[in-house]
């Protein structure tokens, strides 16, 4: 079913989003998907802050800003998962089938690991901050074990949906017509989301040896460099195609080998 062609409101708003000058947009609208993804999106921040009851006085006032940066923490994790889900639907615009199970897949997950991302960043920002208060109580290094598989599993399944949205559009890049440009682009960004997969899958294994207490989170630390270091390199070499590039000539003027003396 075609798009409409006409400019969506945002489009003519102050900041608002623009297309990526080395990647031509193919979603000009927001389809359905997209508005399904946003309201699930939304109701798992609704899911963060429901259990907050309202401040009776001044010191839980207090303890509840003390909670705040795990919060900022958790809804950062939350857009970041929508800015690719939005960068993907912009740059490719598929809607077919299989995009459409992976979409509801990603939600999903999205909407399963917003508990357990909640109390570990919570717990986290307690335990090494003492900022807020320990949202639940772990009587056991099994038990902690057990919190890294599950936010490992769900945390690492959300990724490879990705990436395999990601791959599938690479596969139709004849049929998206992508330029050897976006052609890189698109594998750089498929081989970042690859190294969220690995990190996770390095976690859950730490995590299950049951041995050690900060290690399977520490590791997830290794995401920014991993990401920085894939994307610049990535980036770097779109850069230069997209520089080496001759500039297309107008359509319908003749050249000077042709032009009356």
């Amino acid at each position: 079913m075609p798009r409409s062609s006409r400019r969506p409101l945002r489009s003519k708003l102050p900041f608002a989003p623009t297309a990526d000058p080395l990647f031509k947009w193919r979603g000009t609208g927001v389809s359905r998907l997209e508005g399904l993804a946003d309201a699930v999106f939304a109701f798992t921040v609704t899911l963060l802050v429901v259990a907050l009851e309202v401040p009776r006085d001044f010191g839980d006032l207090i303890r509840a800003m003390e909670g705040f940066p795990a919060f900022a923490a958790t809804f950062a994790m939350l857009m970041w998962f929508w800015g690719v889900h939005y960068t993907f639907f912009r740059r490719y615009g598929l809607e077919d089938g299989l995009t459409r199970f992976l979409n509801i897949m990603i939600l999903l997950l999205v909407v399963f690991m917003a508990y357990p991302l909640k109390f570990l960043l919570s717990s986290a920002f307690a335990t090494y901050f003492g900022l807020g208060e320990t949202v639940f109580v772990l009587n056991s290094i099994q038990e902690l074990s057990q919190l890294y598989i599950l936010y490992g599993l769900g945390l690492g399944g959300v990724w490879f949906c990705y990436f395999l949205l990601y791959w599938r559009a690479y596969k139709l890049r004849n049929e998206l017509r992508l330029d050897a440009v976006e052609r890189i682009l698109t594998r750089g960004t498929m081989c970042e989301i690859l190294a969220n997969v690995t990190v996770s899958l390095i976690s859950i294994c730490l995590a299950s040896l049951q041995k050690f207490a900060w290690q399977p989170g520490v590791v997830y630390m290794l995401v920014g460099p991993l990401m920085g270091s894939i994307g610049w390199w990535h980036g770097t070499q779109a850069e230069k195609l997209h520089a080496a590039k001759p500039p297309r000539r107008r359509r319908g003027r003749r050249s000077d080998a042709n032009e009356p003396a």
